[in-house]
């Protein structure tokens, strides 16, 4: 996850911190679902990540969005390695909650789509 905070000269927030986009990084498989949304300029999708902790049976933290558009799509071969081929995605979202945060964006008219 991305935030940004803008900034005076001093280097003291001016603004209210926003997400600027989730990247996310998956083992590619042959489902075209996450190209057609990465394609697509009016698509939204809401989802949730779950973070687990080392040992991979408790959670350690859930991140859930709303209204996000995939902005960026990258599927990266390698033949060698664990995971030959991965997909990456870069999604931007109107709305973002990580525990007791949640991130708003003001899209206008934009996030009625």
């Amino acid at each position: 996850m991305h935030t940004v905070q803008d900034c005076d000269k001093s280097g003291k927030p001016v603004a209210v911190a926003r997400i600027k986009e989730l990247r996310v990084v998956i083992e590619s498989d042959k489902d075209t679902d996450f190209f057609y949304w990465a394609t697509s300029n009016a698509q939204t999708k809401d989802g949730k990540i779950t973070f687990h902790k080392r040992d991979a049976l408790s959670r350690l933290k859930e991140l859930t969005f709303k209204k996000a558009y995939c902005t960026e799509y990258k599927e990266t071969f390698n033949s060698k390695g664990e995971h030959p081929m991965i997909t990456t995605l870069y999604i931007t979202p109107k709305e973002t909650s990580l525990g007791t945060v949640n991130v708003k964006r003001d899209w206008g008219n934009l996030g009625s789509i």
